[in-house]
């Protein structure tokens, strides 16, 4: 594992309960390679947008939204859409 990936893997395991990590799983494993040199994420969240579900990744950089799927595909987000986040469980903060 890259250092990337053990930091991602270890902030999931702090923000996400287990069965939301099962959920954004490829777009986890995915993540490290979106990011540029230098860059770190600082938080995460299973979230919405544009109809698809997927991985909110807060870098010290940039707000990204990662959807894998079954079939990823590239496009571009319809002006006006807007992200929509889920609830922290009871007794987990919402950071």
């Amino acid at each position: 594992m890259t250092d990337a990936q053990t930091e991602i893997a270890e902030l999931a395991s702090r923000k996400l309960e287990r069965m939301m990590r099962w959920t954004v799983k490829k777009e986890l494993l995915k993540l490290p390679s979106l990011l540029h040199e230098g860059e770190r994420v600082v938080n995460l969240a299973q979230g919405m947008y544009a109809d698809k579900n997927g991985l909110i990744a807060v870098t010290d950089r940039r707000v990204m939204f990662v959807e894998e799927g079954v079939m990823p595909v590239s496009r571009t987000s319809p002006t006006g859409a807007s992200p929509r986040f889920r609830r922290a469980p009871a007794g987990r903060r919402a950071t």
